[in-house]
């Protein structure tokens, strides 16, 4: 009996220790998405520490291709103390245009890991072809830019 004991108190302690952090689902730019976002801990700088957690706004003012908006969404679930990061990258499903047009893109969600460095978080796709340097604008906004193929955006995004 007092093993049995043991080891239920044992197992309980260790779903305890696991669940520490749930798992959470939120929409985002109309898509549901799954996220855990870690604490992060006493050793990660407080500048660092700036980035965690979830981030929703839009990238807008595409110079070279077109004057629009669209929907996305930054969730940074991990932060380390090296300054890497696990994110995940959301976007939606229209493109508003400043001209009253809307146009339909395929929405997504993404795993983009990323570094801060120089006060600056940037996300890379592995084949340079996207990017973003987004940097804290205050306790819960992040300003910065987007570069892809399709042009360069202005971000703004606010702690959700």
């Amino acid at each position: 009996m007092k093993h049995g004991l043991a080891a239920g108190l044992a197992a309980g302690l260790l779903i305890a220790a696991a669940g520490e952090t749930p798992a959470k689902t939120a929409t985002i730019c109309g898509q549901k998405v799954d996220y855990t976002v870690q604490p992060p801990g006493p050793d990660v700088p407080a500048a660092l520490r700036a980035f965690s957690g979830v981030w929703v706004g839009d990238a807008g003012s595409v110079v070279e291709v077109y004057d629009g908006r669209f929907c996305v969404g930054l969730i940074v679930e991990q932060v380390n103390p090296d300054g890497t990061v696990a994110a995940k990258y959301v976007w939606g499903d229209k493109v508003k245009l400043h001209l009253g047009l809307n146009y339909d893109i395929k929405p997504g969600v993404v795993d983009w890991p990323g570094k801060i460095a120089g006060g600056a978080l940037v996300l890379q796709t592995p084949d340079r072809a996207y990017s973003y340097e987004l940097r804290v604008a205050g306790r819960d906004e992040l300003k910065g830019r987007r570069v892809g193929p399709d042009g360069r955006n202005v971000v703004a995004l606010k702690r959700g």
